[in-house]
């Protein structure tokens, strides 16, 4: 519907016609009548937190200048769609800058109150001149209570429609940021997945490598005491050389006797010193294969001697290995869950901005309803 329309309903419904308009006298009593009044109220104003809306006495006086111009429309019966634009643009202004309509409906009541106590008394009268002008007056006060109305209505019904505009605006912007927030959200926790699938992937690695790590350290371990018995038999298989050599020397040295003997035996020791050279020989042969093995077992045992030095510096770093990987293996698990943890309150985050989107949603919908 126009605005001229809703402008003529409202104006049957009061019982407002084109005539009547105040005539001059009686819009100028009520005119010094509104201007005391609109003296009275910003006097009060003045006194109270609502002076906060006005920069200084400029700013308030010119304030109420415009409210005196509107009142003189009002007295006239200039009621047109010039004047809802004005009605409706001080009812947004009040919106705006938050003046709340205690304010304004307080100010017509002062305004009503002083028109009353003005022209009643100077328009009433007695006798039948009296009777004539207390109808005039009361047909007065009746235009001046039903446009005071009028006003009211337009102004606080603005006042109202604008602060529910701008809620609706508010809710407007909190589903849109609900939604924003779900899906964002909904990426995060989709990436939280991913997150918890490699965390517990890596978990499983280390785990793994913790247990290779452990498999290696013991091997190493054994593979030391290996080594050991290994040098330990060298050490032995030297000594047992040794003795061998002892002996080839030993028998070397007897076969050197025997062949003495034999020479000094003559002709019935031919035999004799034959065998004695033949046992000296082997004898040598003897010495020469234990020195070999000899030297053979001790580089032998010098290579097991570093083979076990090299494991026994190993073994500790593998054990410092498989302790660091046991502790990232932990880490990882505690990761895991403290990551899944997140998940389910990220999603909890997405169910309750559903939530507000769907009560947000009734809200909207049952505002149009009504």
């Amino acid at each position: 519907m126009r605005t001229t329309d809703l402008l003529e309903e409202r104006l049957r419904f009061l019982g407002i016609g084109r005539d009547d308009a105040l005539d001059d006298a009686t819009r100028a009593l009520l005119n010094e009548a509104v201007g005391r009044a609109l003296d009275r109220f910003y006097e009060r104003m003045r006194q109270t937190s609502a002076a906060g809306f006005f920069a200084d006495a400029t700013h308030m006086d010119s304030a109420k200048s415009r409210q005196a111009r509107h009142w003189a429309r009002l007295a006239s019966g200039e009621i047109d769609a010039a004047y809802v634009e004005e009605a409706v643009r001080v009812g947004r202004t009040h919106a705006r800058i938050g003046l709340e309509p205690r304010w304004y409906l307080g100010g017509y009541a002062l305004i009503l109150e002083e028109i009353v106590q003005t022209m009643l008394p100077r328009m009433a009268g007695r006798g039948f001149l009296g009777r004539r002008r207390a109808t005039r007056a009361a047909h007065a006060l009746g235009y001046i209570v039903k446009v005071a109305l009028l006003d009211m209505d337009y102004g606080v019904s603005t006042y109202f429609d604008a602060v529910q505009s701008e809620r609706e605006e508010l809710v407007k912007g909190d589903r849109q940021v609900a939604e924003e927030i779900a899906r964002a959200l909904v990426g995060a926790s989709s990436a939280m997945e991913e997150v918890t699938g490699t965390i517990r992937h890596t978990a499983g690695n280390a785990s793994e490598t913790e247990q290779l790590a452990a498999q290696n350290a013991r091997a190493a371990e054994t593979g030391g005491a290996a080594v050991e018995r290994s040098a330990d038999a060298m050490r032995l298989i030297a000594d047992k050389i040794n003795v061998l050599r002892e002996i080839a020397r030993q028998t070397d040295l007897l076969a050197l006797n025997a062949a003495v003997e034999a020479a000094r035996a003559g002709q019935h020791g031919a035999g004799f010193s034959v065998v004695a050279a033949e046992v000296r020989k082997l004898a040598e042969h003897a010495a020469a294969a234990s020195h070999e093995i000899d030297q053979l077992a001790h580089t032998t045992l010098a290579t097991s001697e570093e083979a076990r030095s090299g494991l026994e510096e190993l073994v500790p770093d593998i054990r410092r290995t498989s302790t660091l990987v046991a502790e990232i293996s932990a880490a990882c698990r505690e990761q895991s869950i403290g990551v899944e943890e997140i998940n389910r309150m990220v999603l909890r985050l997405s169910e309750l901005s559903r939530r507000i989107d769907s009560r947000s949603d009734r809200s909207e919908a049952r505002r149009h309803a009504h």
